[in-house]
């Protein structure tokens, strides 16, 4: 029973792992996007100060 028991609770522990990963892989794609749309952005950015500058 206390076998049971420590392979439940290894269960538990990698489903929380996996959960935790799946979050973290989530997040880092939102922050890639995120990353591009800013580059996008400060790329725009540049340009229009460079069209103030002529």
């Amino acid at each position: 029973q206390q076998q049971s028991q420590v392979a439940e609770e290894m269960n538990r522990a990698v489903v929380s792992i996996r959960d935790v990963t799946e979050r973290t892989v989530i997040q880092t794609v939102d922050s890639a996007s995120t990353s591009d749309e800013l580059a996008t952005l400060a790329g725009e950015l540049n340009a229009a100060i460079g069209q103030l500058k002529l």
